[in-house]
């Protein structure tokens, strides 16, 4: 028996693909650009692709038949790792700040005329 349907493998690997594409079209700090950030047009789309997999994943999920202590050791890690991420995530928002010469407040940093 399998465990994840081709389906799911599709919307996996469409996921994969339209994240790469957004960090390739995206550009870097250091650069100031007239055109904009051409990424954001992908994100929308790696938010879809990325909702089906899930979608697609859960179900193949609930078919799973495992013992109440695996599935409680599978949320502990999920949890540890969803906390681990969001520190990195934090870690890459204040290297991001320190790279653009500071926040939107700041009059020295590159971003000081966007409110945003």
């Amino acid at each position: 028996m399998r465990f994840l349907t081709k389906r799911t493998y599709f919307w996996l690997i469409l996921s994969g693909i339209v994240i790469y594409i957004v960090n390739v079209f995206t550009t870097d700090p250091d650069v100031t650009t007239g055109g904009g950030n051409i990424g954001f047009l992908f994100v929308a789309v790696a938010i879809v692709f990325f909702f089906f997999f899930l979608k697609n994943l859960l179900r193949d999920l609930r078919h799973l038949k495992l013992k109440l202590g695996t599935w409680r050791i599978i949320s502990v890690c999920s949890l540890i790792l969803t906390l681990l991420f969001s520190y990195l995530k934090y870690q890459f928002v204040l290297d991001s700040i320190k790279e653009l010469g500071g926040t939107t407040q700041n009059e020295d940093s590159r971003i000081y005329h966007f409110t945003w």
